[in-house]
């Protein structure tokens, strides 16, 4: 009989024996303050990335009032997706290598590497903050004792906004335009943020408040109280040594308690403040011309053809407690009946600028490709579907799936695109003609939209320390030649009658302009608010999105050109990082990383040791069990197979267990979009197989469970349905099991555990938005969003036939950051019988 600790042995060799080469690709380049850890061919963003993080470090532990230690930074490849964490509990950071496109991303980093390393190391500097008991309390029992991670979102994201925005007047989201907007938009409409309001986990505009609230309230504070400050208040909270028992739920024993120490006033006087300050700001904005749209939302790649519109719209449909739907339309505009025409339903945002070309609107979407090096996303990445939507037909036809950044279509059909360089900053040019791809050459610089403007393309580029600009790019030589060069954004380009309209967002304001290529002069075409567009004036009249309080919508106005002189651009001298990086030392990436195997995060509580490798390879929890420690391991080794394997308490009795997972396809797209296989047996009582599948469409979404038990031969089925009507929620689901342990929830009656049963259990409700709060306690930190209400149908078959039917009222809710909780009441109808019932619901918020 094998032992429980060999057999722990053999699984674990076995996974390093059939690992994928891959994993043993990593490398480790470490300086003094950071381990950055990056897969072969990426040696040149490695050390371009350190040379920023040794840069920033300095300024982020000034701003924060913390002198953190060695920080941990897992570079990964994820195509197309750009994005960045900070994990103050494993003391990490990870980035993905791709740099953001213009649509969303304006001017948010001149560098994407650099601006990453002020934003997630400012959290770094922030999150970690613990002096005195504090931090005697993180020695014993980990990172998850630190006070400051139990703070709002708005403070956790609001300095790291602020601080990204400080490198210049150029960078970061404070410097975009569209943070101010939204405010602005908030003070015309009264509808000002609150302490608890900035935070709400409620889906409302704008999508990422935390960000925007708390960016624009630190400002606030730097400019009335000063930015030494911030050192002092995060020292301080840093010292509450009893926030994680709260967990930031009281803030009057926490942040404000720590806000009357350092500036006077407790957090809800200083939002006081914070609006008055920014209503005087904005007395006088304005949106300019007239709206002629109310969806509200999102909207993008405004573009016309044939005196019409064409655009994206993205917004979210809630019919049931923290359950949300994110659809997308492309959507066609007529401004001479002012009608609104759905054309294409998506399950995902489109990626890249769309184009019209014969009748033909032509559209990206994102996919997932494989081979990509990263482990987190068990090397997936993001690319691009290319599809054909006839006006004319309404038939779409798929053409190509390719890491497509930016694309334009010839008169003749065919496709020039750009994707970005592997390991490398830039971009190919590729040709994509009657199911031909060839490969056109290479460019030193990043392009993100192209338009056909004669024998020349023109683009939009950025060199990597640069702001996105307008250049001619020539077809033979791939010579980048400036038309508009500055160092704010200029994007959203469309070219007719030789001029160029595009939006930029001078002296950090949205506005329309066009660019005449005859003489190279700028006229100014809307003036206030907030304005984008890449349409062409149709019938004298300039069409573009703007803003309000809820979102984004189409305006109209005049057709009025004023001249606008174009502020020279600030030099920025290029950087050879292999030159400058502070001194390193490489190490092998997978070996190294072992070493975080012997710190682990959390001790004694909540678990005794909870531990990872730096590259999230090898993830350990100890635990104490009725019959002495349960320990799980979770090993990513031969990635995209997951094993787990280790010891639990069943019945007080140790035994070994095993699991296995395998995702077998995923897709961004509609159809099916996941499929994942599993096994799991504890070697005696238990052999459980399993297989899901998830079906995605533009309204509605079915999912598949199946499960198996060898050693009872039962098995159980579940299908579950969702469909959004409008506003109205229908979800169903059927389960049919026979020889499986299974819980019975039938409304109006109590929950029962149903041991070795067989029958079916289906259910049906009909659910819609009723009611808004939307507000909440400060004090504690308890908060309310939306009500529902609706129909419902149980059915159950175990041992006898049983039916229920009623309506069922529930609330969002939650407690500060930490907890969303579901109270449910409803009434019940069975036969002449009827009962009144509660329920209660509780999730994490992330």
């Amino acid at each position: 009989m094998i032992k429980k600790p060999s057999l722990l042995l053999l699984f674990l060799f076995i996974s390093i024996g059939i690992a994928q080469a891959s994993v043993f690709d990593w490398k480790c380049y470490e300086s003094d303050n950071f381990a950055v850890y990056f897969h072969k061919g990426f040696e040149s963003r490695a050390r371009e990335t350190i040379y920023y993080l040794e840069l920033y470090k300095p300024k982020v532990v000034k701003l924060t009032g913390n002198n953190y230690g060695k920080v941990t930074v897992i570079l990964e490849d994820n195509g197309l997706n750009s994005n960045g964490n900070a994990n103050p509990i494993n003391n990490k950071m990870g980035y993905y290598l791709s740099s953001p496109g213009n649509e969303g991303f304006e001017s948010l980093y001149g560098n994407w590497l650099g601006g990453l390393s002020i934003h997630e190391q400012t959290h770094i500097g922030s999150l970690t903050n613990a002096t005195g008991l504090s931090q005697l309390s993180c020695t014993i029992f980990g990172n998850i004792f630190m006070p400051n991670i139990y703070s709002p979102g708005w403070i956790i994201e609001g300095i790291t906004v602020y601080h990204e925005s400080h490198l210049n007047k150029y960078e970061g989201r404070l410097n975009d335009g569209l943070y101010d907007a939204v405010i602005a938009s908030k003070v015309k409409s009264n509808s000002f943020p609150t302490p608890v309001i900035a935070s709400l986990p409620v889906k409302t505009y704008p999508i990422d408040k935390i960000y925007n609230y708390g960016g624009a309230f630190f400002r606030f504070l730097a400019i009335q109280y000063g930015e030494d400050r911030f050192a002092d208040f995060f020292n301080t909270l840093g010292s509450y040594y009893w926030i994680p028992l709260t967990l930031g739920t009281l803030p009057a024993i926490g942040i404000d308690k720590a806000a009357h120490e350092v500036y006077g006033k407790d957090f809800p006087e200083l939002f006081s403040e914070w609006e008055a300050f920014e209503v005087a700001r904005h007395k006088d904005w304005t949106t300019d011309g007239v709206q002629i749209t109310s969806s509200s939302w999102y909207k993008g790649g405004l573009r016309s053809y044939n005196n019409k519109l064409y655009y994206s719209k993205v917004f979210i449909v809630q019919t049931s407690p923290y359950s949300s739907q994110y659809s997308t339309q492309i959507t066609e505009y007529d401004p001479a009946t002012n009608e609104e025409t759905k054309q294409i339903d998506l399950v995902n945002e489109i990626n890249s600028p769309i184009q019209i070309v014969n009748n033909i609107l032509y559209y990206t979407v994102p996919q997932f490709g494989n081979n990509y090096a990263n482990l987190s996303q068990k090397e997936l990445g993001i690319v691009s579907s290319l599809y054909a939507y006839n006006l004319t037909t309404g038939k779409t036809k798929p053409l190509l799936k390719e890491s497509i950044r930016a694309f334009c279509v010839k008169p003749d059909g065919e496709i020039i695109y750009a994707k970005d360089k592997t390991s490398d900053f830039g971009s190919e040019l590729v040709s994509y003609k009657n199911g031909q791809i060839s490969k056109i050459g290479t460019i030193p610089e990043l392009i993100s939209e192209i338009e056909l403007c004669d024998d020349k393309y023109i683009v939009v580029s950025k060199k990597n320390n640069n702001a996105w600009n307008i250049n001619y790019l020539l077809p033979g030589s791939l010579q980048l030649l400036p038309i508009i060069n500055s160092s704010w954004a200029e994007f959203n380009i469309s070219v007719d009658k030789g001029i160029i309209y595009y939006t930029a967002d001078y002296d950090s304001k949205y506005a329309l302009y066009a660019y005449d290529l005859s003489n190279g002069t700028v006229a100014q075409l809307t003036n206030g608010g907030y304005a984008k567009s890449k349409a062409t004036p149709i019938n004298d009249r300039i069409y573009f999105i703007g803003i309000d309080n809820e979102g984004e919508d189409l305006f109209v106005k005049k057709y009025s050109p004023r001249p606008y002189k174009v502020q020279e651009t600030e030099t920025i001298t290029n950087i050879d990082y292999d030159k400058i990086s502070p001194n390193i030392t490489e190490y092998d990436g997978f070996s190294h990383s072992l070493m975080e195997l012997l710190k682990p995060s959390q001790r004694i509580f909540p678990s005794l040791l909870t531990g990872e490798d730096a590259l999230g390879v090898n993830i350990y929890q100890v635990g104490l069990g009725s019959a002495g420690l349960d320990i799980t391991i979770t090993n990513k080794l031969f990635t995209p197979l997951t094993l787990s394997f280790g010891t639990q308490t069943i019945l007080n009795r140790h035994r070994n267990f095993v699991g296995v997972t395998y995702p077998v396809y995923k897709s961004l797209e509609e159809g099916l979009s996941s499929l994942e296989v599993g096994f799991t047996t504890n070697f005696s009582s238990n052999y459980i197989p399993k297989t899901e599948a998830v079906f995605r469409y533009p309204n509605y979404s079915i999912n598949f469970n199946i499960m198996g038990d060898i050693q009872n031969k039962g098995a159980l089925t579940n299908t579950s349905f969702k469909y959004t009507l409008n506003n109205i929620g229908i979800r169903s689901s059927v389960s049919l099991f026979r020889n499986f342990d299974i819980v019975e929830d039938i409304r109006g009656s109590n929950l029962h555990f149903a041991k070795n049963q067989r029958g079916l259990v289906a259910k049906v409700d009909i659910t819609t938005k009723i009611g808004e709060i939307r507000d909440g306690l400060w004090n504690p930190r308890i908060f309310a969003g939306d009500m529902y209400g609706g129909f419902f149908v149980d059915y159950s078959s175990i041992k006898s036939d049983r039916a229920t039917y009623g309506y069922e009222f529930s609330l969002e809710t939650g407690l500060g950051d930490v907890l969303l909780f579901v109270p449910r009441v409803g009434i019940a109808f069975s036969g002449k019988k009827f009962d009144f019932y509660s329920r209660y619901n509780f999730m994490l918020p992330f």
